[in-house]
């Protein structure tokens, strides 16, 4: 993949990677047979994800895998298992970078980059070990850049994360998509002013004090079709899109926007415009989660 490099006013889709892309079930299985344990991989991906976020609010970043080491140990404390030997826990975490593609994925990345968006790799863990994964994968070639918060030291869903990594794509904010199959990516995507698509993979959901996501499926390419013909889950139509054509036509860039919910679970997006770097205006645009927009 490609080092950051502006890409105009190109539209730019960011992937999460770990259970959005990559089908975790071999980790899973391995997980539970190591620890004689049905909830070890809940267990453990959860603590993973949850001293993420300590070490980005206390700021003490330490890289994923790292994370992971220790909440191989908290794990086994925590159900109260036998403490895995070091290289049992060196195997298991190696099976981060042996994952294959969920079956819709491949599909739905080629229709993606067929219709001209610019698919970018955004994870929470190392540049290499992202290589790593998309590459077993096969589905590194897909991808123009690959993005890691270990350059920034903290992690998503921090805002700063999905800003900078919009900035590192070429893109602003407001033009650039996040895709993931996790609410707490979701909810941070959308509030750092970014559209976002949710898969909903089994055991995953949305994040009901959030935000309703921009699109929402099954499958990636049930999310793909979506954004391709800039059409809302249950038939609902975003004046986002209609944006989106106008300012093409008029040569406008979106320089900021703010997605936020209303008491009835409809979203609001205040949209900053502007031509050549200077703010011509705010657009409001509202998306009904019940009907058309109003």
């Amino acid at each position: 993949m490609q080092q950051p490099r502006p890409t105009g006013n190109s539209k730019v889709i960011l992937f999460d990677v770990n259970e959005t892309l990559l089908d975790m079930s071999k980790l899973k299985n391995a997980l539970i047979k190591a620890f004689n344990n049905k909830a070890a991989f809940q267990q453990w991906f959860g603590l993973l994800l949850q001293y993420s976020l300590v070490d980005t609010v206390t700021n003490h970043y330490h890289d994923f895998r790292t994370i992971g080491d220790a909440a191989l140990d908290m794990t086994a404390a925590m159900l109260q298992e036998r403490t895995l030997k070091s290289a049992e826990k060196h195997k298991l975490l190696a099976l981060m970078t042996e994952l294959p593609a969920h079956k819709d994925v491949p599909e739905g990345l080629k229709m993606l980059s067929k219709a001209g968006y610019s698919l970018v790799a955004f994870t929470n863990s190392t540049r290499s070990v992202l290589d790593e994964q998309l590459r077993y994968a096969d589905i590194i070639h897909y991808f123009e850049q690959g993005l890691s918060v270990d350059e920034q030291r903290r992690y998503k869903p921090h805002p700063d994360t999905y800003l900078t990594a919009a900035r590192q794509a070429g893109a602003e904010p407001a033009s650039t998509t996040l895709i993931a199959a996790h609410g707490w990516d979701i909810a941070g995507a959308l509030h750092a002013g970014l559209a976002a698509g949710f898969i909903a993979r089994k055991g995953q959901t949305l994040y009901p004090l959030a935000p309703s996501p921009t699109y929402e499926g099954k499958t990636l390419v049930e999310v793909a079709k979506q954004i391709i013909d800039k059409k809302a889950p249950s038939g609902r139509r975003s004046l986002i899109f209609a944006y989106d054509q106008l300012a093409d036509l008029l040569l406008l860039q979106p320089l900021h926007s703010i997605t936020f919910g209303t008491e009835k679970g409809d979203n609001v997006r205040l949209i900053i415009v502007g031509a050549g770097g200077k703010k011509l205006g705010i657009l409001l645009m509202a998306a009904s989660k019940s009907g058309p927009v109003r």
